[in-house]
C-alpha cells in the first residue's frame, strides 16, 4: 500500500512540475512587445509601433523587396520577394524577443519593447 502512494505521489510531482516548467517557458516569459524594429543589410530601415496597424512596404534599391503588416498588435510578412518564403511562414509575432528573418533579402524584423514595470527589482530590510 505505501509502495502504491509513493508511486502516485511521485507521478503527481512529476506531472505537476512539467505543467509548471511548460507555463514557465511559454506564458510569463513571453511579455508582448511594445514595436518593431526593422532592418535591412544590417541598416535601420524603421521602428513600428505594434499599437497601430499599419501596411509597410521594405524597398531596397527602388523595389520593394518584402511587405510587412501590423495588426491587432501583432506584425507578420505578408509577401516576399525571395523564392523560399520561409520569412511568411514563421506567422504572427508579438512577443519581445521575437523575429521574422528573410534571409535572401537581408531582412529583419524584432520585436521590442514591452510592459515592463517600472519600479523596484528587490526591496530589502
Amino acid at each position: 500500500m505505501k509502495e502504491k502512494v509513493k508511486k502516485e505521489a511521485l507521478i503527481i510531482i512529476l506531472v505537476f512540475s512539467a505543467l509548471l516548467i511548460l507555463f514557465l517557458v511559454t506564458g510569463i516569459s513571453q511579455k508582448g512587445g511594445s514595436y518593431a524594429v526593422v532592418t535591412v543589410n544590417g541598416e535601420f530601415f524603421g521602428n513600428y509601433p505594434l499599437s497601430k496597424d499599419a501596411d509597410i512596404p521594405i524597398i531596397k534599391e527602388g523595389i520593394e523587396i518584402n511587405h510587412l503588416v501590423i495588426e491587432n498588435g501583432s506584425v507578420y510578412m505578408k509577401e516576399a520577394s525571395c523564392k523560399n518564403h520561409i520569412c511568411i511562414s514563421m506567422g504572427r509575432k508579438k512577443a519581445k524577443g521575437e523575429s521574422i528573418v528573410c534571409l535572401p533579402n537581408r531582412v529583419v524584423v524584432r520585436i521590442e519593447g514591452g510592459n515592463e514595470e517600472k519600479g523596484y527589482d528587490v526591496i530589502t530590510d
